[in-house]
């Protein structure tokens, strides 16, 4: 059982091992939220990534990729935004810091 062919698919590597990527997901949607951010999942043939418009910071997300590559998309641009004084999970805010270090100021 759960071998080739039965269509159960392979469990996602986790991003923080406390917590799953779909809650990993949520809270940094969340924060791009608070942060002013505008996060647009759409579907089509894309590579998702950020841009500005205007004045408007606008992240975009393939809705059909899985939630670690939409995290990982989110991580460069929040990693360096000021999430200072944010209420948000201790560990998502330590992978947080360490991706700031990682990545520095998005070009």
């Amino acid at each position: 059982m759960g071998g080739k062919g039965t269509g159960k698919r392979r469990k996602e590597e986790r991003v923080i091992e406390s917590l799953d990527n779909g809650s990993v997901l949520a809270q940094l949607l969340g924060l791009a939220k608070q942060l002013g951010m505008t996060v647009r999942q759409d579907i089509g043939e894309f590579k998702g990534g950020s841009c500005r418009v205007a004045d408007k910071h606008l992240v975009i997300l393939r809705k059909t990729d899985p939630d670690m590559q939409k995290i990982d998309i989110l991580t460069r641009e929040l990693a360096a935004a000021p999430f200072d004084g944010i209420e948000i999970d201790s560990a998502v805010r330590h992978y947080l810091e360490q991706c700031k270090e990682k990545y520095g100021s998005p070009v």
